[in-house]
């Protein structure tokens, strides 16, 4: 069993195209595509302010034949206050143009904008070509405050040498106190290597050196729909449960996460949408 697992997650890893179905993209492809300006440009918030609150959540997995928790989420993040919200992956089920549509259909109106991570369901079909054009790039940062958030597409499993070379040489520029990574892919999944991580062990360890080297307080992931958090070295790693209401979450219900930074201090707390009805 181990063996196929193993054996299952090096081919993730290894290929350009891992387990993504009807996709003809690659990561370094999007990559390029994203830092040259060729994807719909988002806006970013910009605050001098060093307390604010922000929200993350993942797996959404939006479809029009579907019910979800998005306006209990949009009501939250009005009685907070939030700044925006992070999204760690899968924002659609199929990659399907009708599915995209009707995502900027729920988002429209949000009290807090949305800025999403790209997962794998965002890839199907050749989601890329949507994704693309009606949300935006693949790899992104921005900062708020005093605090630096950077985007990561691991959408195949891998980011890819160029993505990694990308994520040091910015890492060394980032002069904000508090710094977080987003991405769909989690970095660890456990002892024993599963298709719930990502596939390349030294992509795995380069990341980890670097977040160590450069202060990286947290690492926000999804894609395995569990509510897991841990601790390697000084950066705390986060596995967001399926923000979904018909996706299946590992031993844990549908949730999200409120951030509050107030100065040098980061609180994190898990919500469950069940307490919000």
């Amino acid at each position: 069993m181990v063996g196929a697992a193993l054996a299952l997650v090096l081919m993730a890893g290894c290929g350009p195209f891992g387990f993504i179905k009807g996709t003809d993209t690659d990561v370094d492809e999007r990559m390029w595509e994203s830092l040259s300006g060729q994807t719909k440009q988002l806006d970013f918030p910009q605050s001098t302010t060093d307390s604010f609150t922000f929200l993350f959540v993942s797996d959404i997995h939006l479809r029009p034949d579907q019910d979800d928790w998005m306006d209990v989420l949009d009501a939250y993040a009005q009685n907070a206050d939030a700044a925006f919200i992070l999204h760690g992956g899968d924002n659609v089920d199929r990659g399907l143009l009708k599915e995209y549509n009707w995502y900027l259909r729920r988002i429209g109106g949000f009290y807090a904008y949305l800025y999403p991570a790209i997962g794998n369901h965002d890839l199907y079909n050749n989601g890329w070509e949507h994704y693309q054009r009606l949300l935006g790039p693949s790899v992104y940062s921005f900062e708020y405050g005093n605090a630096f958030f950077f985007f990561l597409d691991s959408a195949q499993a891998t980011l890819g040498r160029d993505q990694l070379d990308y994520v040091e040489r910015k890492l060394k520029r980032v002069t904000q106190r508090h710094r977080f990574v987003i991405s769909h892919f989690p970095i660890y999944d456990g002892p024993v290597q599963t298709p719930a991580m990502l596939g390349v062990p030294e992509e795995r360890y380069k990341l980890i050196y670097l977040f160590d080297e450069y202060g990286v307080e947290y690492y926000l992931s999804g894609h395995k729909h569990s509510g897991e958090r841990y601790q390697i070295r000084d950066c705390w790693y986060i596995i967001a449960g399926a923000g979904s209401t018909y996706k299946d979450i590992l031993d844990d219900q549908p949730h999200f996460w409120r951030f509050d930074i107030r100065g040098p201090t980061i609180h994190s707390k898990k919500i469950y949408f069940k307490d919000l009805r």
